[in-house]
């Protein structure tokens, strides 16, 4: 069991009394009263008063023990209801606007804890804060101003319930086209490399999958085979063994268009090309797939 769960486990579940046994922290958590005895409850109170004892304009001289307050303030965002976790989130900031050096490590460990591979809780609105913050600051170096307003513009074009963004490409056929609107057809955006072994593995796998087939034979499903890349020759050779039922183009702006966190991967696009899902390995889009 993790440190961060254990917390959670303990903080959660008991009064937070001061005890010997508690585990060493950089700065008292809150004290949650006994009279809330749900886990939302609990996990509100502490994420609204969680900073309340840090004096953050000297805190982050310690960055270790900041980066693991974090930590466990980060295991309560899901926890928490959503509109309590995000006003956390905007006060913490608001409280680090004059502070762009601590801001911008703040936002770097929400990249790590909301949104990088590592990531516990893979979450884009939470982190989203982060990025925007950052990106408005305009206190903060320029470099770190582009990378976090990069992907802040990208975030926020692929979030989940939104419109897939507009994304030109050119198929293998060399047609320059994007894609449709269509209010009958489910879409699979399949992103991958031809060149990439595991892409490979996974086109086999979907092309093989039976539902998948059933759904585009029956004019319900569409599959976007996506590479964020220039149509080379070598390319247009590649993908030419690529099911003939499948879309399959190049995207030399896909990079900064789509939210790509590893290739392959898969987004879900609902009859209106809303997200319903992004960013799934191929196991979990056959996982979708056999439950429908």
């Amino acid at each position: 069991m993790t440190h961060r769960l254990l917390l959670v486990i303990f903080l959660t579940l008991s009064i937070l009394s001061a005890r010997a046994d508690e585990p060493e922290r950089y700065f008292p958590y809150p004290n949650i009263p006994e009279s809330l005895n749900s886990l939302q409850t609990r996990s509100d109170y502490l994420l609204e008063h969680f900073w309340d004892a840090c004096n953050l304009q000297t805190a982050f001289s310690a960055k270790a023990k900041m980066a693991q307050a974090f930590a466990d303030y980060a295991t309560f965002i899901p926890l928490g209801s959503r509109e309590v976790a995000l006003s956390s989130i905007d006060k913490l900031l608001k409280k680090l606007e004059k502070q762009p050096n601590d801001l911008v490590f703040i936002a770097e460990l929400a990249e790590d804890h909301f949104y990088g591979d590592s990531a516990e809780v893979v979450s884009d609105e939470a982190f989203l804060p982060f990025a925007k913050a950052v990106a408005a600051n305009k206190k903060v170096d320029k470099a770190n101003k582009l990378r976090f307003a990069r992907k802040a513009k990208i975030l926020e074009n692929n979030l989940n319930g939104s419109v897939f963004p507009e994304l030109p490409y050119i198929t293998r056929e060399g047609e320059n086209a994007s894609l449709p609107v269509d209010t009958s057809k489910v879409t699979i955006v399949y992103i991958n490399d031809p060149d990439c072994d595991d892409c490979r593995l996974a086109r086999i796998r979907l092309d093989a999958n039976l539902t998948a087939n059933k759904l585009i034979d029956a004019g319900l499903l569409r599959i976007l085979s996506v590479t964020p890349d220039e149509p080379t020759d070598g390319w247009k050779e590649a993908v030419a063994k690529y099911p003939e039922k499948w879309t399959v183009a190049a995207a030399p702006d896909g990079y900064d268009i789509l939210d790509i966190r590893y290739i392959p991967s898969f987004y879900i696009l609902d009859e209106h090309n809303k997200i319903v899902h992004k960013n799934l390995n191929i196991e979990a889009l056959i996982q979708i797939l056999s439950n429908l």
